[in-house]
């Protein structure tokens, strides 16, 4: 993989990429590795109440069409705890 970062001709996604986890790009720096993290599967539904982004941003908005109808109630139950 070294070989690939220095190869000036190979694609650049290929220069890029990480050789293992812990060269991605996170939030360590702010919050620790793993410090504060609820695993979701160990609480009763599944469902933990835990800011995972530091904003507060909102990235789908499901219609009122088919089964995004069903799930857009049950995610207004959730948005609203």
């Amino acid at each position: 993989m070294e070989l690939l970062k220095t190869n000036k001709k190979a694609p650049l996604a290929w220069r890029m990429q990480p050789e293992n986890l812990d060269e991605f790009a996170g939030q360590e720096h702010i919050f620790g590795k793993g410090i504060g993290y609820k695993y979701p599967h160990n609480y009763k539904g599944h469902h933990v109440d835990q800011q995972y982004m530091i904003n507060n941003k909102l990235f789908f908005f499901p219609s009122d069409q088919g089964y995004e109808k069903i799930f857009k109630k049950r995610l207004s139950k959730r948005r609203s705890r």
